[in-house]
């Protein structure tokens, strides 16, 4: 059998190759994970920032109620607000009880 010596051209390609691919998958693998922890944390903090307006919304309506009547106006604005997300389950919903 005849054997085919590969050119010394082919051989530099195919090392080149194989070192770029070699160093190249790790760099890869860092920016998908950076990218994604880049994104989590924006996630979280953009989750944050609406607990803490809704958190915000809760305690001014509670202050500027009137009594504890369940058809206090401040109680419907808080059930309106949680009514009009389509996220939240439909049996959330702001009771006060008298005491």
């Amino acid at each position: 059998m005849a054997r085919t010596r590969l050119s010394v051209t082919t051989v530099m390609v195919l090392v080149v190759g194989t070192v770029l691919v070699f160093l190249l998958v790790p760099v890869l693998g860092y920016r998908v994970y950076s990218e994604y922890m880049q994104l989590s944390d924006k996630a979280a903090n953009q989750a944050e920032a609406a607990l803490d307006m809704l958190e915000s919304v809760h305690v001014n309506s509670m202050l500027e109620r009137r009594d504890t009547d369940d058809l206090d106006p401040a109680i419907n604005v808080l059930n309106g607000t949680m009514g009009s997300s389509p996220r939240l389950p439909d049996v959330m919903a702001v009771s006060v009880s008298g005491s």
